[in-house]
């Protein structure tokens, strides 16, 4: 993971981004990777509490904009 002062670090451009690339990774670990039912479960817990998180950030990135 880079530090803020290497010449290659992109900051992300907000917290919704963020969880969109935490949601991709959970959903690729689904489809590429033989998962126990206990560990499937667990990651489709999280994807669904992500995105009820995302559905929090934009109606508050909605009722406060800019």
């Amino acid at each position: 993971m880079p530090c803020a002062q290497c010449s290659f670090y992109k900051p992300k451009a907000s917290l919704l981004s963020q969880s969109h690339e935490v949601k991709s990774q959970f959903v690729r670990m689904l489809h590429h990777l033989p998962l126990s039912n206990e560990i499937r479960q667990a990651i489709e817990e999280a994807i669904a509490l992500n995105e009820k998180m995302e559905a929090i950030i934009r109606r508050d990135e909605e009722s406060h904009p800019g």
